[in-house]
């Protein structure tokens, strides 16, 4: 259950990239250049989200009607197409729809109400997934068909709320026009960024049973828990960004600082899940899943270099260097199929593992050395070096000697380890007296 699960979710997050069409990433960046005019912020928004409804619900139709063949042709057959692949489909739909009200509360800077939705959605999601996977029994079908009721009710809510709001019975397809002019670009960059967060599942379908690429589904499940942290530091900070580079208010200074805050807390969380991952995955299930342990703490690390990508494309999201992205993203994305297709007949899923941490790296070197032309920052290099090898270090043990066994010595190397780490990026990046101090940012 938890292979057909991982295949068909890694499968919706690659059509979710191609469906989006970058037009959700261009309502971010054009709210702040409309804002001023509001009739014709509302004309923008309208045409836009109309677009996304009809053009990608009848993409979505088409496929769930006619797609079988070609869910045969890309995968080996072991998963089928009704009801796990329309189910997907779908749920890639309602997800799309969702996506634009939410980036407007982003934008809008109304935290309460992008996080009423987000629990909302969570919640519902949880609910549903609890009655069909724990009541009913239906396995993998009841997730996906979970995920489904979560997304679906509230993207119907949001729409009536979006469209009440901003709707004009004036669609300006010049505004389309500016959409896809920013958007298109990204969609290359989405794939790529795809290939290398989602594509290794469809990859080790091809080389690994469906047990093994269910540990492995489980293991990134696990390491989501980082990934939505690293996804909510960047939804905080693009429009956080853009504002203070808008406003020309001391843009080098808050980068700076607000990087020395992501290397502390997020670096730290991540230190921690990392060396503790054995305990957590002992703790929550049973010893057929414990082989999950030896994945986890270096996805957890790929997820914090994914991070320091957010805080690097900002700059390109700025001065609308769009076009660069595919490029960057595409060399990451072209490193992990090749590492996967050669690696994953000898080291299975671990090749997956290695191949996500490498890609990543990539991406974010590319990026940061791209996105310091646009905006050069300061940064304590030497410092910012330190506290990312101790992290590194930390999820190599984690790996491969930590993961062999629990026990009270492990455990508390690994609490003086963590507090090591705690110690010197305070005396390093936050303390008072340093340059990176974030507590004056306001």
């Amino acid at each position: 259950d938890y292979g057909i699960v991982g295949l068909t979710l890694a499968v919706g997050s690659m059509l979710t990239a191609l469906l989006r069409l970058g037009i959700s990433a261009a309502v971010s960046r054009y709210y702040y250049k409309y804002h001023d005019d509001y009739q014709n912020l509302k004309e923008y928004i309208t045409t836009n989200f109309l677009f996304l409804v009809c053009v990608v619900g009848g993409l979505v139709l088409g496929l769930s009607t006619w797609g079988e063949p070609l869910w045969t042709w890309v995968t080996s057959g072991q998963v089928p197409f009704h009801p796990y692949v329309q189910l997907m489909l779908w749920g890639v739909y309602f997800s799309i729809i969702l996506d634009l009200p939410t980036r407007l509360y982003q934008m809008q800077q109304k935290a309460h109400l992008y996080m009423a939705v987000q629990l909302t959605t969570y919640f519902l999601t949880i609910g549903a997934t609890i009655l069909f996977v724990v009541v009913l029994r239906m396995g993998a079908h009841g997730q996906l068909l979970g995920s489904l009721v979560g997304s679906g009710v509230v993207a119907v809510v949001l729409s009536y709320i979006l469209l009440r709001e901003w709707f004009v019975p004036r669609i300006q397809w010049r505004h389309l026009r500016v959409s896809l002019a920013f958007g298109l670009p990204l969609v290359p960059h989405a794939v790529s960024n795809w290939a290398v967060s989602a594509a290794d599942r469809l990859i080790l379908e091809r080389f690994v049973s469906l047990d093994e690429l269910g540990l492995y589904t489980l293991a990134t499940s696990l390491g989501m828990v980082m990934n939505v942290l690293v996804n909510s530091f960047n939804k905080a900070w693009s429009p956080y960004y853009f504002d203070f580079m808008e406003r020309g208010d001391k843009p080098n200074i808050r980068t700076q600082r607000t990087t020395s805050f992501y290397i502390t807390v997020v670096g730290g969380i991540c230190l921690a899940g990392a060396l503790f991952s054995k305990e957590i995955i002992v703790f929550l299930t049973p010893g057929k899943y414990h082989a999950t342990s030896l994945y986890v703490p270096l996805l957890l690390f790929a997820y914090l270099l994914q991070g320091y990508y957010f805080l690097s494309v900002a700059s390109l999201f700025f001065h609308e260097k769009t076009r660069l992205l595919p490029l960057i993203t595409g060399i990451s994305a072209a490193t992990n199929v090749i590492f996967n297709v050669l690696l994953a007949p000898k080291l299975g899923a671990f090749a997956a593992v290695w191949a996500t941490v490498i890609s990543y790296a990539i991406t974010f070197a590319l990026t940061f050395v791209l996105g310091r032309r646009e905006h050069p920052v300061d940064y304590p290099m030497k410092r910012y070096g330190m506290a990312n090898a101790i992290i590194l270090l930390g999820c190599l043990l984690a790996t491969y000697v930590f993961s062999k066994r629990v026990s009270f010595v492990f455990f508390t190397i690994k609490l003086v380890f963590l507090g090591l780490f705690a110690l010197i990026t305070y005396v390093f990046l936050l303390h008072p007296s340093k340059s990176g101090d974030i507590r004056s940012v306001n």
